[in-house]
């Protein structure tokens, strides 16, 4: 069976579903857009929708938590040591190969880069250190993979906590509005404290705080894990008409406040406008299908959304984009700008088949006989 027909999640573990794969294509595009807004005579609403793109990030955060309790959620207990052995090797095997190899590609040409405690690099500690310059130092994109690495940290007391408390539609949606609140509340603070207006690199900044803080983070990730109690909890009922209302209110959301100058660089901007709606659209692509989870769900946005870490890990240490759209939709800068992209897709599926995945093979099968071996 199809994942893009079925009208209900499936068991967990026993198939992806491929709307939410090739919807991380276009998380990762969002991050590329972010880092080339183009100037000239742009119009407002197209720079500022580039501008935006930062929000990919968000959806990466709340997508991982709630694959992560697809995936998770019917495989007994995850507090054993055997489980929790299991999970961190997978969790490593998934991400680090392809993280270490971009860090060497951009740290052994200019050893220079390594000033400092460069063994936070080394161990994805990078994002708590206050030091803007330090976090972005060898590669800007890898702040967020810090991110993610305490998320997994997390994982199995949260995944224990929503099996006991989210055991109804109700209780998921109480939830969910409790995760929301505090986002917003969170970002309504920073901004009557004033400290929306501090820069990106004062240790004190929302920036620092609300965007790329593992704290205030797992929000997000939380809202992904609600999501995906909220959606099983309505297996076999009829959800077409949620499915619909939830996707387009979502994706007008997205669009509409990407493009508008509201948020712009703000607290809101940094997580709550987007992380709320990506819950929203997360769900109603896992619940029914529709049109968009089918587009999501063609072959090739799966192979470019199983490619996408990939894509955004590769993107600054490659450095394919060199400000092509600096003077706007120039037909020189437009055909710069797209072949860039292609040529990004070609090197980031090429490093995905060659380094990603067997390096996590490898791993996981050298893990698994050493422990077998012990036993």
């Amino acid at each position: 069976m199809n994942n893009a027909t079925r009208s209900e999640l499936t068991p967990p573990s026993t198939e992806k579903i491929d709307a939410l794969t090739g919807l991380r294509w276009f998380a990762a595009l969002a991050v590329v857009l972010d880092h080339n807004v183009p100037g000239g005579y742009t119009p407002r609403a197209v720079t500022q929708f580039f501008a935006s793109g930062s929000m990919g990030v968000t959806v990466f955060f709340v997508l991982s938590g709630f694959v992560l309790a697809y995936n998770y959620d019917g495989r007994g207990s995850l507090l054993s040591l055997s489980a929790l052995r299991s999970f961190y090797v997978n969790r490593i095997a998934r991400i680090y190969p392809l993280y270490i190899a971009a860090f060497l590609f951009v740290a052994l040409p200019d050893p220079g880069l390594l000033d400092g405690p460069w063994w936070q690099h080394v161990f994805l500690l990078q994002t708590w250190h206050p030091n803007l310059d330090f976090v972005f130092q060898v590669n800007a994109p890898s702040w967020s993979v810090s991110v993610e690495l305490f998320f997994y940290a997390c994982f199995p007391l949260l995944m224990v906590a929503a099996r006991k408390v989210l055991r109804s539609t109700r209780s998921s949606v109480i939830a969910f509005f409790a995760c929301s609140a505090a986002l917003i509340a969170i970002a309504a603070y920073f901004q009557q404290r004033g400290w929306a207006a501090y820069p990106p690199d004062d240790p004190a900044s929302a920036f620092r705080w609300i965007y790329r803080s593992p704290l205030f983070r797992l929000i997000d990730f939380m809202l992904g894990i609600v999501a995906f109690k909220f959606v099983q909890s309505l297996r076999g009922k009829s959800t077409k008409n949620l499915t619909n209302a939830l996707l387009v209110s979502s994706l007008i959301w997205i669009f509409v406040t990407m493009a508008s100058p509201w948020p712009a660089e703000s607290p809101w901007k940094y997580d709550s406008v987007y992380a709320i709606p990506s819950a929203m659209l997360i769900s109603a692509l896992a619940m029914h299908p529709s049109i968009v989870s089918r587009f999501l769900s063609t072959r090739p946005l799966v192979l470019l959304g199983e490619s996408s870490y990939a894509f955004y890990i590769l993107m600054a240490p490659l450095a394919m984009f060199d400000r092509p759209l600096w003077f706007g939709f120039t037909s020189r800068g437009t055909f710069a700008f797209l072949f860039d992209i292609g040529a990004m897709i070609v090197l980031s599926y090429g490093a995905h088949l060659l380094i990603e995945i067997p390096a996590r093979t490898f791993i996981k099968q050298r893990l698994s006989r050493r422990h077998a071996t012990q036993h």
